[in-house]
């Protein structure tokens, strides 16, 4: 039996839902989009191979919660599947650093045809007065982000430190970098700014991407965090299906 036909278009003079039936199975909505425990404590995501042939993008939101507000870390393409082809809905606690220092990181554009490249940038302040976004770059011959770019752009957004933004420019040996998250609110809302470590860091041609504990980085007890998890998936059609999961880290395997 077909999924049922959507009722908003009655009327319409191309309508035939008898005509046109949509096979069980293959439609995406975001009801469906439930997260699953199974028996060995791990949290799965749970579609038909159909459903997963129409995803062409999955990204990782992560908030680290501090009292406060929340630290927006950014997204990364974070993600793996079980043998039985499932979403698992896991978590080890790290996120992005460079040289060490744990830094917010937001995914921005993966090319898959021809030379495989992966695209994001980190959030930071240069030399103490601009507000500019460090370019990172993955490729075939540097997977896992093994370089980052050796220039920096001006960040779009509105400044929420307050400091001015300028247009692209290349790193010069000797410029200092401090990496910063925004802090919002429960709805998302701007309230601020937080610097992310105490020191800058000073480009000498390359900073050396990693991932670091970010209970460790902050300071902070990892079974007194909670992290708030989004996992946000983009179909053929560019529409964005968003799979929301709040735990504290010490819960997630």
């Amino acid at each position: 039996m077909g999924a049922e036909p959507d009722r908003r278009y009655e009327g319409s003079d191309w309508y035939r839902p008898k005509e046109v039936r949509i096979p069980e199975g293959t439609v995406l909505d975001q009801h469906i989009l439930q997260v699953e425990r199974q028996g060995d404590g791990c949290y799965i995501l749970n579609l038909t191979r159909e459903q997963w042939e129409l995803i062409v993008d999955i990204e990782l939101d992560c908030f680290v919660e501090l009292g406060d507000g929340y630290l927006d870390m950014g997204s990364d393409v974070r993600y793996r599947m079980n043998e039985d082809g499932d979403l698992l809905i896991d978590f080890d606690r790290r996120w992005r650093a460079l040289d060490g220092q744990l830094a917010a990181y937001y995914y921005t554009y993966e090319q898959r045809e021809g030379a495989w490249h992966r695209y994001g940038y980190i959030p930071a302040v240069l030399n103490g007065d601009t507000q500019v976004e460090l370019m990172l770059l993955e490729d075939e011959e540097h997977p896992g982000c093994r370089r980052t770019a050796d220039r920096v752009q001006a960040n779009e957004r509105e400044s929420a430190l307050g400091v001015p933004t300028k247009g692209l420019r290349q790193l010069e040996d000797g410029d200092s970098l401090r990496f910063y998250a925004i802090l919002t609110d429960e709805s998302g809302g701007c309230l601020g700014a937080r610097y992310l470590s105490e020191e800058a860091l000073i480009w000498n041609g390359n900073f050396q991407p990693g991932y670091i504990s970010i209970s460790e980085a902050l300071g902070r007890d990892s079974g007194e965090m909670n992290i708030l998890l989004q996992f946000k998936l983009t179909d053929i059609y560019g529409v964005s299906y968003y799979v929301p999961v709040e735990m504290n880290v010490t819960s997630l395997r």
